[in-house]
């Protein structure tokens, strides 16, 4: 970017603001029963009601295809950071080395919370602890030997098996001139991300003009190459953390949830000021990023030290592409089709399988055998997983097929394994097998306005994502059709994202307001247990993969288990 000092940055309104895909992405809060504080999405499109949705075919022929060995994906076809910069949206790189900006924000106020003095007692109720808060984020975000669980740095290193690195360079604190009110008012109760979209204007801004922000007193360059690792143009993500430390504020409701935790885009134009007149229409370009942005609060959820990372790698989950597994539409209850046990459903545990093929962090085993018997080490530690592919299956995340792991209460799961986060969220899983259906298919969104229509499936033979093509307000992009939140899907109010395939029940059902907490027992295949006609008939009512191939003749029968594998024999 041509950093002249004349430039300025301004917001770019309602056509570019948020995109349906990749909206307002809200953090559960199980004390807060019912849908998510902060009312879901902000600014959404939404399926156009005078053009309904068509389900088109996927050009497939429906029918299993079976070969005489299992398939090795060396590589996934496709991640979410392929889906994102195809679509010309921010994403913040799954891979290598990704520095993100982590801006301790403090709203002026009678006292201040990140002084370099150790914390005293506060009417907030925050115990008196001989550290300061900048070094709770510095160990929250970095350490790697936070005392209470992961930092956030170690946490994708394990998950992601050493393929991410993140370095999150924590700022001097920044002060706006916006003040706290004005940013909650902005908020407009949790449906609005007008609050901190002002506030990072402001720190570009200010970074033009030579004021923003800064690392040990020396000026921060957002736009220098470091902040771009996969050289799309967009700076691969910030966070910010806000000095509020009172949760009880955060989460009534009454408040309209100030500070509440959330990850969205930032869509701004930089253009000469018009008193420059050595500037030129040639300087004017799109700034785009991701960012999350969260109360100091969260980090005292379950560490009275504020060293608990929970929420800030869900949001982080979320800056990679990852979507929700819960469902906002969810009035009833507390959990979804996952029954709550993921680090993107409740924040509980280590990402799953299908996440991580969708990083391009793992590299299942397809299954193309009628019959086989094959075992698998335990997930979090190997990485290992099954796929039994639909027909519209295209070597990546982005098609339909069941994906199997073996779940263990080790590594990245065993905290939330031996206490309940918060003291009231879901218990990771013991030992057993989870099957998950999943279908991420990637469907061309045709959006006009504040509307959309999806209009047919990607080809499962394409080896590439065409690019977003069409004007700033009617534009095409291919993004995944479905999601766990029904009212947001594309294609299908009945389809889901992911689902797991429970062993004697119904997670959810937004019809028969069905909302259960998945347990090991329950829920988990264990030896000498079988996935069959019961669980078939539950799950695929009609023997069908939602796009209509055969599963009715599966079967899954689990010969064995112990600590370091699950052997299953699987039959079609």
């Amino acid at each position: 970017m041509k950093k002249s000092r004349k430039n300025r940055i301004f917001l770019i309104l309602f056509s570019l603001l948020i995109v349906t895909a990749i909206t307002l992405l809200v953090v559960f809060a199980l004390q807060n029963k019912g849908t998510p504080i902060g009312g879901g999405n902000v600014n959404t499109d939404v399926t156009n009601p005078n053009e309904p949705n068509v389900r088109f075919d996927d050009g497939t022929d429906k029918k299993n295809i079976y070969k005489d060995n299992n398939q090795v994906i060396d590589n996934a076809r496709f991640t979410y950071e392929d889906v994102n910069v195809a679509a010309e949206e921010p994403i913040t790189p799954s891979k290598g080395d990704v520095n993100i900006l982590v801006v301790p924000v403090e709203f002026k106020s009678s006292f201040s919370l990140f002084e370099s003095i150790p914390l005293i007692e506060f009417e907030h109720n925050i115990p008196f602890k001989n550290h300061t808060y900048l070094d709770a984020i510095e160990t929250t975000f970095n350490s790697a030997n936070n005392p209470y669980w992961e930092s956030v740095k170690t946490y994708y290193e394990k998950s992601s098996f050493k393929n991410l690195n993140f370095n999150f360079a924590v700022t001097d604190v920044y002060t706006p001139t916006l003040s706290a009110r004005d940013f909650i008012e902005k908020e407009d109760g949790g449906t609005s991300a007008l609050g901190s979209q002002d506030l990072l204007l402001e720190i570009f801004n200010n970074t033009l003009n030579g004021n923003g922000l800064t690392l040990d007193g020396k000026a921060i360059d957002l736009f220098d190459s470091r902040y771009d690792s996969n050289s799309d143009g967009n700076i691969d993500g910030i966070w910010m953390i806000y000095n509020c430390d009172d949760q009880s504020f955060v989460s009534n409701k009454q408040n309209g949830t100030p500070f509440w935790a959330y990850t969205t885009n930032l869509y701004a134009i930089s253009s000469p000021d018009s008193e420059d007149e050595t500037s030129s229409e040639d300087e004017t370009e799109v700034i785009k990023v991701r960012y999350a942005n969260c109360a100091i609060s969260f980090m005292f959820d379950d560490s009275s030290d504020g060293y608990d990372a929970h929420t800030i790698i869900h949001e982080t989950g979320h800056m990679l592409g990852l979507d929700d597994y819960y469902s906002y539409d969810n009035n009833f209850g507390n959990y979804g089709y996952l029954g709550g046990v993921d680090m993107m459903d409740l924040n509980v545990g280590d990402h799953d399988t299908f996440s991580k093929f969708a990083l391009g962090w793992i590299k299942p085993t397809v299954i193309y055998q009628k019959e086989t018997t094959i075992t698998l080490k335990p997930s979090s530690s190997s990485g290992e997983a099954l796929i039994i592919p639909s027909s519209y299956f295209n070597d990546s995340a982005f098609g339909e097929y069941l994906i199997l792991e073996y779940k263990t209460p080790e590594g990245l799961n065993e905290l939330d394994y031996n206490v309940r986060y918060n003291n009231d969220y879901p218990k990771t899983y013991g030992n057993g097998l989870a099957i998950y259906h999943v279908d991420a298919r990637l469907a061309l969104h045709e959006f006009k306005g504040q509307y959309y229509t999806v209009t047919k499936y990607l080809s499962k033979d394409e080896t590439s994502i065409p690019q977003r093509s069409g004007s700033d307000s009617n534009y095409s992009s291919y993004l995944v059709a479905t999601s766990n939140t029904p009212s947001y899907n594309g294609i299908d109010s009945n389809q889901t994202l992911i689902e797991l395939v429970s062993k004697s029940r119904t997670l959810y059902s937004q019809d028969n307001n069905i909302s259960h907490e998945a347990t090991t027992t329950q829920d988990l295949y264990q030896e000498g247990d079988s996935l069959n006609s019961y669980q078939l008939d539950r799950f695929f009512p009609n023997g069908y993969f939602y796009n209509g191939t055969d599963i009715s003749n599966l079967s899954i029968y689990v010969e064995s288990m112990d600590a370091s594998g699950i052997t299953l024999t699987i039959k079609r």
